[in-house]
């Protein structure tokens, strides 16, 4: 029996059916060990190692990405700072009409150093504002904590537990990672859904009912599987 399954779960299986399966299994917080029957370790040491490699992958260049774009705030403009507390260097000069430099004639070396003079401005307030920028900067590089990683550090759950609930619960937590979770945990376990719908439309559109419109058929099958 473990051959068989072993064969039609991890030898024979389509590499991105596989895929699809093996992040979902680490997504389970009951199978983050990829072990699938206690004290029986059948599944290879390099499968569990590639399911990991394409679970952080997977995060790391599509649904971190995506999750920051979509919950990331818009770039503020930062507003000019107050001429008093600017730390820059400014240049001000003197500019007069063209008809009134043309009276005045040029002007001496002493002059045209007195027009452009370089002012620094510095108050202990924008000192104290940079420092703080700087601090708060570090403090939100420290604090960004990777939710894939804090997911797969946290012990392992129980196998029976109801893991739609335990993501809704902690959906707050890893916001991202919960999106992921939904797109991975929506994939088919197998075809016999599909291959069962297709067997309810042969028997709507029987030999009997060649007549009728596709969107009858496709409203016929919408409405068989889809009551309340």
């Amino acid at each position: 029996m473990q051959i068989d399954w072993l064969k039609r779960w991890v030898v024979n299986l389509e590499p991105s059916v596989k895929r699809v399966y093996a992040l979902a299994t680490l997504l389970h917080p009951g199978f983050k060990t990829y072990d699938f029957i206690e004290g029986l370790e059948f599944i290879p040491a390099t499968d569990k190692d590639w399911a990991l490699r394409e679970l952080r992958s997977e995060w790391k260049f599509v649904w971190k990405v995506k999750g920051k774009a979509m919950m990331g705030e818009a770039p503020t403009i930062t507003p000019a700072e107050p001429t008093t507390n600017s730390t820059t260097e400014e240049l001000t000069t003197t500019e007069l009409p063209a008809t009134e430099q043309a009276v005045a004639g040029p002007s001496s070396p002493l002059e045209r150093a007195a027009e452009y003079t370089k002012k620094r401005k510095v108050s202990l307030c924008g000192l104290l504002r940079d420092k703080n920028k700087a601090k708060v900067a570090d403090s939100g590089k420290q604090k960004e904590v990777d939710e894939l990683e804090e997911y797969l550090a946290e012990p392992q759950e129980d196998t029976e537990i109801n893991v739609l609930a335990w993501w809704q619960a902690r959906e707050t937590r890893w916001p991202c990672l919960a999106k992921m979770v939904k797109q991975y945990f929506a994939s088919p376990a197998s075809s016999g859904g599909i291959e069962r719908v297709f067997s309810a439309a042969g028997k709507m559109h029987s030999d009997l009912k060649k007549a009728s419109k596709d969107s009858t058929l496709q409203h016929s099958l919408f409405a068989a599987y889809n009551t309340v």
